[in-house]
């Protein structure tokens, strides 16, 4: 657990390796307080069916923590011989945090943390594709049939090959090799996104019940 927060090629390094922590330190710190500033200066409200997000003190907190947490982890990934076509190990989170927090709020903490990552030069605009396909059908998925363990299963690997596809599309190549090079990060994310999900519930129930005293 020494290295986790680690690349692959500072993992030997302690200098390096220190500072790859202090970097993924800033980058939650800056996402965390660009998200809340963003979100203090602009009221947003969904409607979807009789469902009223309103972005109160308490919503914005919640979305620039998921923002930090989609931005951190969406940092690690699985190499692929295709530059922006990397795995982000960020996709179990991303299917707990719809099955626990809902899909609006998760498009929401997506959308700003793939901002501020191209922004800051941390992703390219084939991230941000990858990404803004991977949430609307793996969201969108979990959304329509209800965050059951099948569904929770069967959403990233369906959510990954609609954005391989979508990248393939855009490259003009095969979409087969994109398939295979994400291959071990859709079973990654099938056999985490289940011990993930119970993780996020158990932080909502506290957060809940703490936020219910104040």
């Amino acid at each position: 657990m020494n290295h986790f927060f680690c690349t692959l090629d500072h993992k030997n390094d302690r200098g390096a390796c220190f500072f790859d922590k202090l970097l993924l330190t800033i980058l939650t710190i800056i996402v965390n307080d660009f998200t809340i500033e963003l979100l203090t200066n602009i009221r947003f409200i969904v409607y979807i069916k009789e469902v009223n997000l309103i972005l109160n003190v308490h919503e914005m907190t919640k979305i620039s923590l998921l923002a930090s947490l989609i931005a951190v982890t969406g940092m690690m990934k699985i190499p692929s011989f295709i530059p922006g076509a990397e795995f982000q190990l960020s996709a179990p989170i991303a299917i707990a945090i719809v099955a626990v927090f809902g899909f609006w709020r998760y498009m929401l903490a997506g959308m700003i943390s793939s901002s501020i990552l191209f922004f800051m030069g941390l992703h390219t605009i084939l991230n941000v594709e990858i990404s803004m396909i991977y949430r609307m059908v793996a969201g969108g998925f979990v959304a329509l049939f209800g965050p059951s363990a099948p569904v929770l299963i069967a959403a990233g690997p369906l959510g990954t090959m609609a954005a391989r596809y979508g990248l393939a599309t855009t490259l003009q190549v095969d979409v087969w090799p994109l398939l295979l090079a994400a291959l071990p990060g859709m079973i990654f994310t099938m056999i985490a996104v289940i011990p993930l999900t119970k993780m996020l519930k158990q932080a909502s129930r506290l957060e809940g019940r703490r936020y219910a005293r104040g």
